[in-house]
């Protein structure tokens, strides 16, 4: 009998710490490091460490890993946001090439998809391109597969251009904010509803796969 009561008791033990864990706050540190002596730019590694895990994204891998971890709470993704947020200014290179992301089982490779012309991108897209991977992953291909952006008048792509680029960052910026006062009002995140989803994609400049939408091919990603 002791011993059962012994048990249980280690059982609580460990849930209770389990739920400490969970609810202690990540450190988030995100790095922007040169890539190899054969390829010229940067990428960005973003380090979070929670109690005793730690967990590593760098947007130079192509499979990169969501956000969520078991331990990772809305708070802890939100704060690997705002430590991307500085990023959002860089007009540095990502010494990765332009191509599309995470085309799979689980994702729709939409047909008609025209290529876009760019060939690089900025640490500032590659910034807000890699909260997209982060936190939408498998569901890349409603914001976009390609880190290219273009300003839906002209219909040219803008990433060569820090002044449109910086319209899409605003765009991230009020989306934290508006993220921020969802989990304060109402205590969790909705990441998958697609009002969520698709505001990032009402400015003027849009990531590249709306250009479906705009050239009448799809009503909608």
């Amino acid at each position: 009998m002791m011993k059962k009561y012994y048990i249980y008791i280690l059982l609580f033990i460990c849930i209770l710490c389990q739920f400490r864990v969970y609810g202690q706050k990540a450190n988030v540190v995100v790095e922007k490091v040169k890539c190899n002596i054969n390829k010229e730019g940067y990428f960005l590694r973003i380090n979070i460490t929670k109690g005793s895990e730690k967990y590593i994204r760098e947007t130079k891998d192509y499979f990169m890993q969501s956000v969520f971890e078991k331990n990772i709470n809305d708070q802890d993704v939100l704060e690997v946001m705002k430590q991307l947020i500085p990023c959002f200014e860089d007009i540095s290179l990502s010494c990765q090439d332009v191509k599309k992301y995470y085309i799979n089982s689980t994702q729709l490779d939409f047909q008609d998809m025209p290529e876009p012309k760019s060939k690089n991108y900025t640490i500032a897209v590659d910034a807000m391109f890699a909260i997209n991977r982060l936190v939408f992953n498998a569901g890349l291909h409603k914001i976009s597969t390609f880190p290219v952006m273009f300003d839906s008048k002209t219909m040219k792509e803008v990433n060569s251009n820090p002044e449109k680029v910086s319209h899409m960052a605003r765009r991230y910026k009020m989306w934290y904010k508006l993220l921020e006062n969802e989990l304060e009002t109402k205590g969790k995140i909705n990441w998958y509803n697609n009002k969520v989803v698709r505001y990032l994609n009402q400015g003027t400049v849009k990531w590249w796969d709306m250009i479906l939408v705009e050239k009448g091919i799809r009503a909608s990603l």
